[in-house]
């Protein structure tokens, strides 16, 4: 994983641990396939890009005064990257948490690859 991805997800961990309702941060183009995932997951209330100011607008959801950002656990980092197969993925059954793959169809979540019987990336949890 990138670490400005990485940079990325620990600011938005950082901005909802101080129980911020929305953040600005820099544009970056790989950011844009995260939020979307996020935006389509319920984790994010709503997210602006503006190309034009170099930045994107982040508004957070909560849930009972806590955010899902607080639970992050990030598992692939440039020096190691992790790779889950479509029988690993297959064995995690833990409801509460929420794992997030980079596959060949994109990103997906536990359920996503499940269904689509696909391995791939394991870049972090919720």
């Amino acid at each position: 994983m990138n670490i400005l991805i990485i940079n990325f997800l620990i600011t938005l961990k950082n901005a909802t641990s101080c129980k911020k309702e929305s953040i600005k941060v820099s544009y970056n183009k790989h950011f844009k396939p995260f939020l979307l995932f996020f935006y389509n997951e319920g984790l994010i209330q709503s997210f602006k890009i503006d190309e034009n100011l170099n930045n994107i607008s982040i508004t957070f959801r909560y849930s009972t005064n806590t955010s899902y950002f607080n639970k992050l656990k990030i598992f692939s980092k440039p020096s190691k990257i992790v790779y889950l197969s479509n029988k690993e993925i297959s064995l995690l059954s833990n409801k509460q948490k929420t794992f997030f793959f980079s596959t060949d169809k994109g990103f997906q979540s536990t359920q996503g690859c499940k269904k689509l019987h696909l391995g791939g990336k394991f870049y972090f949890s919720f």
